[in-house]
């Protein structure tokens, strides 16, 4: 039958577990096994095939018996053609299944199926669509389930199409489609696990309902374990994906608990069910209640409240009824129902849709004022027709005066509604409080458009313009409003006037200002008007002569005095316009406009005492007006009254955003105030309404004092007002005040070198003289020489700084740092006491004193000073936290706990304060004090704001409990989900659990924004946020960061490319851009980008420790390419001060690798490999860092690198698949890894030959080794160009393969020496072996390789290979070992040299053993023995070893060694009859024929053609007497073989033992008649006619051995004859003739000694007898004539020790003991003679001559109770 011989060729080939995967998914493919059992596989296949266990795959049997040119094919390449009549033929094939709907009907019909679901593949994206296409027509599903297990091998993402059929399939497909999966999956040559893994991951695509359809079907066929295991598995997150109103899903689910055995869990499932009941019953009467609520609100009441009964948690259904409510005025029922919504979001949004709600409940108004203080507002649609929720929260932020919350909601209401004029209109006017004017000029502009009959609109488009300096389109838009109008009202009419001045065009405005004063000649703003515009038209004498004459003309008129003033104003004539006022205040002393005017001259010309008097009249007659606080508030400040100005504006401080000019004093004030946060965004609002120098200079000053506090906020802002200062190079060069602005900015932004220049030339200047602007350049010059390094520089300016202003803090810090720079310890402590004793009670700097000495290890002085402050101030809570943090520094971890507990019993720690508290427990490694403390943290402030949110957060990150992390954002989602920055905080979150899709999936809306040039919502607020060490900033880098690194992370290196690009070119000095930016050239092979990334680094000073990152990419980049010189030299010159890490370690090792240090390269990566396994379990016990992993991921890299060149397989094993555990696409990874695979299969290959074990490269997948090559192949392929790639795809596939494609071009596949190795090793074709061996001659790879596969058929060539490389590295253990190996035919010599490679691994256990096989081949047994028995130490359980090792025991006459060591070889190998029959023989030999008969009938059993067994058990029960027994196992022999001459032989033998002469004597007459040799049967003849005629028989044998003068054997049992004729000479001397011919016979050498004895030469029978025991220590009968030779010689203790040696060399035998107890006896020591019986009457039981023996000795014994010979020890 076909399959008997299909089974015995598997069994030949595979072993038993291998063959039992083959056959039982052979078998569960019906069609595959009826085409089997019918026809057995063609010789080529098995030509094919071989002993490649991946070849026997179903699938690709049945590709075969198709067409044997496919699985030549790369079939899983999509782009590989099939021949066209093959696709025709499957296109008929599914033609045919789809219009009869009947099942293939052969294998080939179903090979056709998979070629048509291939098709299919090809020409679409993906799989999706494949269940429609599989049951088109009247085809079934389970029509394809002999076609899914070819599927396999003929496209590239057979698992992408399991989960295709799982999710596609619906709920009446279900039990079809799980039956055909089953069956496909059955037929698969995969284990139980393996089966599980794969349905594991393609049911999480699955339905739920799919599920429990598999799971049934599963039933009996699997077992019960594997189903609840997998149930399991599929349960692990079904809860949260849900549909909570789905009754059959629940019902679903509690089936799934049910396989699962969670029984309890499944009431609980359905219990859910009941609630879904409820729920869709819920949500029906939902929909009528809606449809009464106008019709019949008294019945939509009563279903309201039915719906609440049924459903009381929904909380959308509670606020439908409560805004149902507050529409039936039913306002107290409302505020009922919404108290019991614990989401602040909701009722915020109620709030601020009915303003009733605010009365009645403070609660809901809290939530509302909340929401909009964290920007949380999540704004919803109302069914009541409202006005939006956005525009509403538009409008109340923006009467709350939060007109950037009003910008963001009115943003999004204008998305709703882009033409909604209600919204446009607050747009412009947000827009206008933002100074945001070109927004509101399109606003206004838009209103205009939609309502051209308002002037309004025009009028403030008009004012718009105007104050972004576009006169011209002002003009234009007042002429059109005056064209439009009958009759011009005056007030448009002058406001044109004046625009036309501006817009120089005044002759427009000259004869409407006449006609105004031909009406009234006193017409102030007429007056005004023609006078500005005379000046413009160059008539500045008329307009001059005109004010001056109205003012003598109406002295009482203040308009004329007002209009003078400002008219010589802006002539820049002060003076003039001084004493006009003055000239007015005398003529109107009461008019506060006079005063103002007055006051506010005084202020521009620096007269501010007097200033400020007249602004105080002026403000004591009009309280109230705005521009007269305003300016007062400024003349306060100038005089240093910072908090009377403070005063005077406190009320106004919301108002700003409608008036720049307050918004400038406000800001100047409130920076005064020691308030740069506050005051930044109203100098913003100033600079950029009136970009003025003033506002400028403002705000200039302000973001420099917040760049002291965080440097890295306002760098664009400070270049930004830089640019606009370098804009106005004249004005520059001539304002001290600007240059120095300009200065103190380069400094700012990190142009230190520009700042240092620039205040050496600013000290040269006459303004620099005054002692405020002195001590400001020298202060500044200090700082940024100390910033140089120019250390002398430093000091010198400090110190002159220090002479202006003694008492300047901040220049007695920076001297304390520049001593301390300079190395003068002391000097900087003293100059910090004196710091100190300035400001003893300043808060900010006792701990700038603290901290100073903290950091330069005066720990105990910093600790007093905190110690004195908290006694001074003890419920200042920073003061505690820092004398914490130094307790904790030196140590004192007691006094760190007490200090923070006293911190803890203040009041009203704020969450900041808490997570501070708990950073410090985890710097202290405290993880359980610190997770308490957050936990007090987020129970004290269950409401957090943002920044609030994200301390706590990231606090809990960090102590690494990221699930808990993840708990607590989605808590905070209700409150805090619409702030604009919680989506950036989930997705930190997420990527801490590992979520990386969702992670990015968060951030990918910003990430666009950011990419189209516009700044996120996020962006606005992060000024506001401080950065958390460990994770991103809240910036556009730091988002593009995160995209990036989750791109990596998810595989989508396009993306991360691209995002690396943009974010370089906004932040073109970021290291971690710089970082990212090599890591993905490393990861893309871009071997370009890397050298000019090298070059710039060894072009430009950097800062050491921000390149070492890039540097190590560098360094992994060039190890990956063999590049060992550019390896060191990065390690010498870039890496050298680096602490030694993983990626150090394996760095070294591979260099040391390089130079032969073999030992120190092992030493190094041992140590690599524990350092990476020391971060791995770090990663573990902490939040999830995608820069932190991918840094650990290159030190496995590098370490993979570097065990691959040492041979250290297992760690390289290790460190690839630890590389890809997580990121699994990763280019550079996947390449290295698919080369890595080939050459682990190589190496794992030539290892086998070598018969390398300890050292044996375990390949990395044995499974399927060369498809995860491919596999790696395929992923870098979306990366990598296939020029790439092609040679590593291609010798890979040739490695695994087993043979080299002539197809392939070897000379442009093959570029190193490795690739040149790896082709080597299939190689068959001379030609191409030369090309290979000429190209690299030199090469010690490519010599090994050649060594290795010549070993066995060119052993001299192998030989002188391994000995010209052993010149260069003399330890190497493989070369050592092929020498050896080559030199078998001379022993000893292969003996010494494997001795060589032992050295170097001393652990190879087979490689002792062949020591031990040379030794004992040269006959040096003690040596041999000494590595067979370290081989076993080695590996105890390698029967074949303890075998050879009884064998040497054997030579070496040490039986009873050899019996124990062929024992052990028995017991690990019970099934070996070889090991069997080694026991069976020495236990004979030794006596011990029971056991050796047991062992000979196992033997027999497994190997039962063998007849010597047979006869072997025959032997031993000859020996036992056992005759009958002898003759079953000699018959069995001759069952055998009828004509065997030894069981002929033994036959006869037994019929003479068993006295049956007859039988006998016609045995040997029939055996003479058939065997070659008959001079056995010949001899055995003789011995049978002695029973009868012992002359005659003498007489034959003396004729027999005159024939055979050469035979031992004849001469031997002739002289046995002869001794027993007393005719001992002639004995003598055939014994000496057969001794002649073989020497080392002992059985001649006995009856010499017998000889000898008789004739009473007893010393020489004693050497004779005694050589013969050493020849063969087991030889019973040397002992008993050398024991009786002794006696002859009355030496009869020497007698009792031979016998007794007997015993112990075989026990068995009854003989030395009957000897031994004659001994006794003859030296009267009967009671061990008595002994010696009992035991010889033990083992002979049947022997009455024994049993007389012994009872006479036992009555001698008690006759004689004393034992009269003396006694033996």
């Amino acid at each position: 039958m076909a399959i008997d011989w299909l089974l015995k060729e598997l069994a030949s080939r595979f072993n038993s577990t291998t063959v039992q995967k083959m056959i039982a998914a052979f078998r569960n493919n019906p069609l595959l096994w009826r085409e089997l059992e019918q026809n057995a596989l063609p010789a080529r296949w098995l030509e094919f095939a071989g002993n490649h266990a991946e070849r026997w795959h179903p699938a690709i049997i049945s590709l075969f018996l198709l067409d044997e040119s496919l699985v030549d094919k790369d079939l899983s390449n999509l782009l590989t053609p099939l021949p066209q009549e093959l696709q025709s033929n499957a296109d008929k094939t599914l033609e045919t299944i789809r219009s009869t709907g009947l099942d293939p009907a052969s294998l080939k019909d179903a090979a056709l199926m998979a070629i048509s679901l291939r098709g299919f593949r090809a020409s679409h994206a993906d799989w999706k669509g494949l269940v429609p296409f599989m049951i088109a027509g009247k085809a079934r599903l389970t029509a394809w389930q002999s076609s899914l297990p070819i599927l396999v091998k003929v496209v590239p993402d057979f698992e992408a199409a399991l989960e295709e059929l799982v999710s596609g399939v619906n709920d009446l497909q279900g039990s079809e489609m799980a039956k055909t999966l089953i069956s496909s999956l059955k037929s698969l040559p995969i284990t139980e696990n393996e089966q599980f893994d794969l349905l594991v991951r393609i049911l999480n695509r699955a339905t739920l309902h799919f599920q429990v359809q598999l799971l049934t079907r599963l039933q009996g066929e699997v077992s019960d374990s594997f189903i609840k295991l997998l149930a399991s598995s599929l349960l692990v997150q079904k809860e949260s994906s849900l549909n909570e109103d789905d009754v059959e899903s629940f019902r679903d689910l509690a089936a799934l608990h049910q396989f699962a055995g969670q029984n309890q869990k499944a009431r609980e499932a359905l219990d859910g069910a009941f609630k879904a009941i409820n729920r869709n019953q819920a949500a029906i009467l939902q929909k009528i209640a809606l449809e009464l609520e106008r019709a019949d609100p008294e019945e939509s009441r009563k279903t309201w409240e039915e719906v609440m009964r049924l459903a009381p948690e929904n909380n959308d259904y509670r606020n439908q009824y409560a805004e149902f409510l507050i529409q039936q005025d039913e306002v107290e029922f409302a505020v009922d129902l919404l108290d019991q919504v614990e989401d602040e979001s909701t009722n915020a949004v109620f709030a601020l849709r009915y303003p009733q709600l605010r009365e009645k409940s403070g609660e809901i108004h809290a939530a509302l004022d909340n929401a909009f203080q964290r920007k949380t507002l999540s704004t919803k649609s109302s069914r009541f027709g409202f006005k939006k929720d956005n525009l509403k929260a538009a409008e109340y932020a923006f009467e709350q005066k939060h007109y950037k919350t009003a910008a963001e909601f009115v943003r999004k209401a204008l998305q709703e509604d882009p033409n909604d004029l209600t919204a446009i209109r607050l747009a412009a006017l947000v827009n206008q409080r933002l100074a945001n004017l070109e927004d509101a000029i399109e606003s206004i502009s838009l209103l205009s458009l939609f309502e051209p009959e308002n002037k309004g609109n025009k009028k403030d488009l008009a004012r718009l313009y105007l104050q972004t300096k576009q006169e011209l389109k002002a003009l234009e838009i007042y002429e059109q409003l005056i064209d439009s109008s009958q009759e011009p009202n005056r007030e448009d009419l002058l406001t044109y006037s004046e625009i036309a001045i501006k817009a120089s065009r005044p002759e427009l405005a000259i004869p409407l200002a006449e006609n105004f004063l031909s009406r009234d000649q006193l017409d102030g703003e007429a007056l005004v008007i023609l006078c500005k515009a005379l000046i413009t038209s160059d008539q500045k004498k008329r307009a001059v002569e005109m004010l001056e004459r109205a003012s003598e003309v109406a002295p009482e008129k203040p308009a004329s005095w007002l209009s003078l003033a400002k008219i010589w104003t802006e002539l820049g004539e002060t003076e003039k316009a001084t004493q006009a006022l003055r000239k007015a205040r005398a003529a109107l002393p009461g008019d506060p406009q006079i005063l103002r005017a007055l006051g506010t001259l005084y202020l521009q010309n620096e007269q501010t005492t007097d200033a400020i008097a007249a602004l105080k009249q002026a403000q004591a007659l009009e309280p109230q007006n705005l521009e007269v606080r305003k300016a007062l508030a400024g003349a306060l400040l100038k005089q240093g009254y910072v908090d009377d100005a403070w005063t005077i504006l406190a009320d106004l401080e919301d108002d700003y955003a409608s008036d720049p000019e307050l918004a400038l004093v406000l800001g100047q004030t409130n920076l005064r105030l020691d308030e740069p946060v506050i005051a930044r965004p109203l100098l913003q609002f100033a600079w950029n309404s009136l970009h003025r120098e003033d506002t400028l200079l403002a705000y200039a000053a302000c973001l420099l004092e917040l760049n002291k506090q965080r440097p890295d906020v306002n760098q664009k802002e400070l270049e930004t007002l830089l640019d606009a200062l370098l804009a106005n190079h004249d004005k520059l060069r001539q304002d001290f005040d600007l240059a120095l602005l300009a200065t103190d900015l380069n400094a700012a932004i990190g142009n230190d070198n520009a700042a240092y220049e620039s205040y050496l030339q600013l000290l040269d200047s006459p303004q620099a003289k005054s002692p405020r602007a002195y001590h400001h350049l020298q202060l500044q010059l200090g700082k940024t020489a100390l910033k140089l390094g120019f250390d002398d520089v430093s000091l010198a300016s400090l110190q002159e700084a220090l002479l202006v202003k003694p008492d300047d803090l901040e220049t007695r810090q920076m001297l304390a740092k520049a001593y301390l720079v300079s190395g003068s310890e002391e000097d900087a402590f003293s100059t910090a006491r004196a710091a100190l004793q300035i400001a003893p009670a300043d808060l900010e700097n006792v701990l700038w004193f603290s901290d100073f000495m903290s950091e330069n290890h005066n720990e105990k002085e910093a600790i007093q000073v905190i110690r004195d402050a908290i006694h001074l101030r003890p419920e200042e809570k920073t003061l505690y936290l820092t004398l914490a943090r130094t307790h904790a520094l030196v140590g004192d971890m007691t006094e760190t706990k007490n200090t923070l507990n006293r911190m803890l019993e203040i009041e009203e720690i704020s969450t900041e304060e808490y997570v501070d508290i708990a950073n410090l427990y985890l710097h202290l490694k405290l993880t359980e004090e610190a997770a308490a403390i957050i936990q007090r943290a987020i129970s004290g402030n269950p409401s957090p704001d943002f920044q609030e949110a994200l301390d706590l957060v990231y606090s809990i990150l960090r102590l690494g409990d990221h699930a808990a992390a993840l708990r607590l954002t989605y808590e905070l989602e209700s409150s805090l989900g619409s702030h604009p920055c919680y989506p950036v905080l989930l997705s930190d979150v997420l990527t801490a659990n590992m979520q990386f899709l969702p992670a990015l999936e968060q951030i990918s809306s910003m990430v666009q924004e950011l990419e189209f040039g516009s700044e996120t919502e996020c962006l606005s607020t992060q000024t506001q946020m401080k950065n958390h060490a460990g994770f991103h900033a809240y910036s556009a880098t730091g988002f593009y960061l995160r995209a990036i690194q989750l791109e990596r992370t998810t595989g989508d290196l396009n993306a991360a490319q691209k995002h690396a690009d943009l974010a370089q070119k906004l932040d073109p000095s970021n290291q971690e851009l710089q970082q990212e930016q090599a890591a993905l050239a490393l990861a893309t092979r871009n071997e370009k980008k890397l050298e000019g990334i090298l070059d710039y680094l060894t072009s430009q000073p950097h800062s050491h420790a921000q390149t070492v990152p890039v540097v190590r990419l560098l360094t992994l980049d060039a190890l990956i390419q063999q590049d060992y010189p550019k390896v060191a030299m990065l390690r010498q010159h870039l890496l050298d001060d680096q602490p030694e890490d993983a990626f150090t370690y394996a760095v070294q090792a591979a260099l040391a690798q390089q130079a032969a240090e073999l030992n120190e390269a092992n030493r190094l990566l041992e140590q690599s490999m524990q350092a990476i396994e020391e971060e791995a379990i770090s990663h573990n016990e902490t939040s999830f860092d995608i820069n932190r992993h991918f840094e650990w991921v290159w030190s496995c890299l590098a370490c993979g690198v570097a065990a691959w060149e040492t041979n250290r397989w297992q760690i390289a094993n290790q460190c690839f698949s630890s590389a890809l555990s997580v990121v699994r696409i990763n280019p550079v990874v996947n390449q290295l890894l698919a080369k890595y695979l080939t050459d682990n299969y190589r190496q794992h290959n030539n290892a086998m030959l070598l018969n390398i074990t300890k050292h044996l490269p375990q390949l990395f997948n044995s499974e399927n080794q060369s498809e995860s090559m491919e596999e790696q192949i395929a992923v870098a392929g979306r990366f990598l160009k296939p020029a790439q790639l092609l040679a590593d795809l291609k010798i890979g596939q040739a490695v695994f393969n087993g043979h080299w494609d002539d197809d392939n071009r070897m000379s442009q596949l093959v570029n190193s020496g490795r690739q040149a190795a790896q082709v080597l090793s299939v190689l068959v074709n001379p030609d191409r072996i030369s090309a290979i061996m000429n190209a690299f001659a030199d090469d010690p790879e490519v010599l090994t390789q050649s060594a290795i596969i010549n070993l066995h058929t060119d052993p001299e060539y192998s030989s002188s290979v391994a000995r010209h490389l052993l010149e260069k590295s003399a330890t190497d253990p493989i070369l050592n070992a092929i020498d050896a190996f080559a030199n078998q035919d001379l022993p000893q010599q292969a003996a010494k040299k494997m001795e060589a490679a032992l050295e170097a691994w001393p652990d190879e256990p087979e490689w002792h053993a062949f020591a031990g096989r040379m030794f004992q081949n040269a006959g040096l047994y003690p040596q041999a023995a000494s590595h067979l028995e370290e081989a076993l130490r080695i590996s105890p359980k390698t029967a074949h070893n303890w075998q050879l090792l009884g064998d040497i025991k054997l030579l070496e006459k040490d039986y009873h060694a050899a019996k124990d060591y062929f024992g052990k070889a028995s017991d690990l190998s019970p099934e070996n009859p070889e090991t069997l029959d080694s026991l069976a023989k020495i236990n004979q030999r030794l006596g011990e024929h029971q056991i050796a008969i047991q062992c000979w009938q196992k033997a027999a059993q497994l190997k039962p053609e063998n007849p010597e067994y047979y006869l072997s058990i025959a032997e031993s029960h000859m020996a036992r007497r056992e005759f009958e027994l002898a003759m079953r196992g000699i018959s069995l022999a001759l069952n055998k073989n009828p004509d065997h001459p030894k069981a002929l032989l033994l036959k006869a033998r037994a019929e003479i033992d068993a006295d049956n002469p007859a039988l006998a004597r016609h045995t040997i007459t029939a055996a003479k008649s058939v065997v070659a040799d008959e001079l056995p049967f010949d001899l055995l003849s003789i011995d049978l006619d002695r029973q009868t005629n012992p002359h005659g028989a003498l007489k034959a044998l003396q004729s027999l051995a005159a024939n055979n003068p050469d035979n031992p054997q004849v001469l031997n049992q002739l002289a046995d004859y002869l001794i027993d004729a007393g005719q001992l000479e002639k004995a003598e001397k055939n014994l000496l003739n057969s001794l002649s011919i073989n020497p080392d016979k002992p059985a001649t050498l006995i009856s010499l000694g017998k000889v000898d004895r008789l004739k009473g030469n007893l010393d020489q029978a004693v050497d004779r007898l005694s050589t013969a025991i050493s020849l063969d220590p087991s030889l019973i009968e040397a002992y008993l004539e050398l024991g009786q030779t002794y006696q002859d010689r009355r030496e009869v203790n020497d007698a009792i020790d031979t016998y007794l040696q007997a015993i112990d060399m075989v026990g068995k035998d009854p003989r030395p003991y009957l000897q031994a107890a004659a001994a006794y006896k003859e030296s009267r020591d009967y009671r061990n003679s008595e002994t010696m019986l009992r035991q010889a009457a033990q083992l002979s039981p049947s022997d009455q001559s024994i049993r007389r023996q012994l009872a006479s000795m036992v009555a001698l014994n008690l006759v004689n109770n004393l034992q009269e010979a003396p006694k033996r020890k």
